[in-house]
């Protein structure tokens, strides 16, 4: 027998539901049965953590030493094109449009076009879970409506180069050359984002040349066999008017 507190967070109400549960999934039983929101459309979250296998024992999910011992479930999103803010610690961020039922890899990839930061080097997390999104995992399984935001946040964590995938390439533009540290695996758009937040150009409509090659965005340093210490030269188009992002910024 498990008593427990569960605050529904469209409405605020909490309710104490009492019952013979074993399971994550048996207490979603009884929250359908107490808030009318089917158990399919639950997203349940326990000392901000999202409670994603309904297999999970109910008593390995009390034992945690929590700081909030309520539970928290919001109403899935509905199949549709959804804003998302995606922010950093720094208090920074973008906002992204995307469908709520694509993958987390999909997101990813859209980060990496827009951003600039491979998806293998990227750690999404809802709003305040400490708990990474799986990739192979459908948005709507864990984006969230925060009462007090407009739109549901998604964290981005910056994952470290491995020290054994680093390269030192050298951007050449207008007789400069400015050094940047990228990943071997890292995608070609990585380099474009880190190129735009170092002030060196703005907008999506430059390219990177490397001899006689353009390099493509999605591909990555690997791909094209790129040896540490290159040069590669940023090619920006003359009708380049630096102002197609597709995404808007923020700062708290």
């Amino acid at each position: 027998m498990f008593r427990v507190e569960v605050r529904c967070m469209n409405t605020g109400v909490v309710k104490v539901i009492v019952g013979e549960m074993l399971t994550v999934g048996e207490l979603k039983f009884h929250i359908e049965q107490h808030y009318g929101i089917p158990i399919n459309n639950q997203i349940l979250e326990y000392n901000n953590k999202a409670l994603l296998y309904d297999g999970k024992q109910l008593d390995e999910v009390l034992a945690i030493n929590a700081e909030d011992d309520e539970f928290k479930v919001y109403t899935k999103f509905p199949p549709k094109n959804v804003s998302i803010l995606v922010f950093f610690n720094t208090d920074q961020g973008f906002y992204m449009n995307i469908h709520s039922q694509s993958y987390v890899m999909q997101l990813k990839m859209l980060i990496d076009e827009k951003y600039g930061l491979s998806p293998h080097r990227q750690k999404l997390a809802m709003g305040n879970s400490s708990e990474p999104m799986p990739e192979w995992e459908k948005l709507d399984e864990h984006l969230i409506k925060d009462p007090e935001k407009e739109v549901p946040a998604i964290r981005l964590e910056e994952i470290p180069i491995d020290e054994e995938q680093k390269l030192c390439i050298g951007v050449e533009k207008g007789g400069f050359v400015y050094d940047m540290v990228v990943g071997n695996s890292d995608t070609i758009y990585t380099l474009h984002g880190m190129v735009r937040r170092a002030g060196i150009a703005s907008g999506h409509k430059f390219y990177f040349q490397w001899g006689e090659k353009r390099l493509l965005g999605p591909d990555n340093f690997a791909y094209y066999g790129i040896p540490d210490k290159s040069s590669l030269v940023l090619v920006v188009p003359d009708d380049d008017d630096s102002d197609d992002d597709e995404y808007s910024t923020y700062d708290c």
